[in-house]
C-alpha cells in the first residue's frame, strides 16, 4: 500500500473530509460580541459564555450572550441560545420585552423563546434583538452609567 492509497478497511467516506460550509452559531455571537465593544470604543463589550450544565435543558449546547460594562462591574444578560450537534433549529430564550417588542406571531412553544432554522434567520432574529427597544434602554443606561462614575459624578456624555 502507497501513502496515497486508502486503507481498505477504511470505511469513511471522502466527504467526510469536506470543509464544512455552516457557520456555528456560537461564532456568529462571538462576531456579534467583538462589534459592540468596537462600536462603543470598548466602553460595552459582549461576552459570550458556554453553559457546560446542560442536563437542564435538551440542548447539547447553551450560549449566554451578555452586555458587560467593564467600568462599572457590571453583565447584563441579554438572551440565550441553545442547539443540538446538528446546530439548527436553535432556540433562543430572552426577555419577556424583547419578545413582546419583536416577536409577535414568531413564539416557540415557550414563552420567551423562538425557533431559528438557518444562520440567516438567526442573523436577522439577532439583528432584531439588538435593534429592540429594551437593549436600546440597557445601552444607553450603561453609557449614562459610565460616564457619571468616569467622571466622579458628574454627568459629561460620550
Amino acid at each position: 500500500m502507497t501513502n496515497n492509497s486508502v486503507d481498505e478497511n477504511d470505511l469513511w467516506p471522502d466527504e467526510i473530509l469536506q470543509t464544512p460550509t455552516i457557520r456555528p452559531p456560537v461564532a456568529i455571537l462571538k462576531e456579534q460580541a467583538t462589534f459592540l465593544a468596537s462600536r462603543t470604543n470598548n466602553t460595552l463589550k459582549g461576552e459570550v459564555h458556554q453553559n457546560s450544565d446542560t442536563l437542564t435543558t435538551n440542548y447539547e449546547f447553551e450560549y449566554a450572550f451578555y452586555i458587560t460594562a467593564p467600568g462599572i462591574n457590571y453583565k447584563y444578560r441579554l438572551f440565550t441560545l441553545m442547539h443540538n450537534i446538528e446546530m439548527y433549529p436553535l432556540r433562543i430564550d430572552a426577555n419577556s420585552e424583547i419578545f413582546d417588542e419583536i416577536f409577535t406571531g414568531e413564539r416557540g412553544n415557550k414563552k420567551n423563546s423562538v425557533q431559528v432554522g438557518n444562520e440567516a434567520v438567526l442573523k436577522t432574529t439577532l439583528r432584531k434583538i439588538f435593534k429592540s427597544a429594551k437593549v436600546q434602554k440597557v445601552v444607553t443606561s450603561l453609557l449614562a452609567l459610565i460616564g457619571y462614575e468616569k467622571n466622579k459624578g458628574e454627568f459629561i456624555p460620550f
